[in-house]
């Protein structure tokens, strides 16, 4: 569900702009176990947040055509450790969100209505090895890029039959895709940890395994939402009949593979002497 603004008669506009900077935020705590192993350390994590908002509405034909736009930039700047203090992110985020309605009185009592928004979104993140407690920033483990959000539109009719009939028409699309890219997709495999060789990964001050700067699987997803409905309301003196329909078709398109030329996971497991391998 949103709530949006119409233009009118009267020429308006305005901008708003938000900084929330790193250096004025508080910092989180850092939080161990009661056998004082860490659980998750955070005391360092930074976080910063630019907004600039500006928006216009008025008549493109008085009484008849109205516009109201507006573009929002977002941006989200972040510095975090993982939960052991052993990877550094750097994570840039630019969401850049517009919107526009055109409303169009045809008529008196036949009214149209267009409505389409933005809300893609990008994202850059670098990796890179980390001491927490010498506060040392290591080498470049890769840099990975990720995608989300979509465009959409919705178009609307509405008719005043008479004094007691009204009819709406609605025809919309809804659209989002999300993926994850690295440039060390194709050459690095991922490789994890199993739980039979924790305690000798602990003892090691748990380094980073593998080349890969996230570890996880090649994503892609595509969602499509495309929505029909029609209402209508019928007023008989002191009772009021409503009835429409209403159909939603939904399309998922999804994808996922392992990285590295092989497309294989590897792991780090504990053996003992004469134990098998499957």
């Amino acid at each position: 569900n949103t709530i949006t603004r119409s233009g009118t008669n009267e020429l308006e506009g305005g901008v708003e702009v938000t900084f929330e900077p790193a250096a004025l935020r508080s910092s989180a705590d850092d939080h161990y176990h009661p056998d004082g192993t860490v659980h998750a350390l955070s005391s360092r994590d930074t976080q910063q947040f630019t907004k600039a908002n500006v928006w216009a509405s008025g008549p493109l034909v008085k009484d008849r055509l109205f516009l109201f736009a507006m573009y929002e930039e977002r941006l989200h700047d972040r510095g975090y450790t993982n939960a052991v203090g052993n990877t550094w992110t750097d994570s840039h985020t630019g969401d850049g969100f517009w919107g526009a309605k055109l409303d169009w009185n045809i008529t008196d009592n036949h009214l149209l209505g267009l409505l389409a928004f933005s809300d893609e979104s990008d994202s850059d993140l670098s990796s890179f090895n980390y001491n927490f407690a010498a506060d040392d920033l290591g080498a470049v483990q890769g840099d990975s890029f990720a995608s989300s959000g979509g465009k959409n539109y919705s178009l609307t009719y509405t008719g005043y039959f008479g004094d007691n009939f009204v009819a709406k028409a609605m025809y919309g699309e809804n659209n989002r895709s999300s993926f994850v890219r690295s440039e060390l997709d194709e050459q690095c495999s991922r490789v994890t940890v199993d739980a039979s060789y924790s305690v000798k990964y602990q003892a090691m001050g748990r380094p980073v395994v593998g080349c890969h700067p996230t570890g996880n699987t090649v994503s892609e997803r595509d969602d499509e939402r495309e929505a029909t409905r029609l209402d209508f309301e019928w007023g008989l003196g002191d009772h009021q009949l409503r009835f429409g329909l209403d159909r939603e078709l939904m399309t998922t398109e999804q994808s996922s593979f392992y990285p590295g030329p092989e497309g294989q996971v590897y792991a780090a497991i504990g053996v003992v002497p004469g134990q098998e391998i499957f």
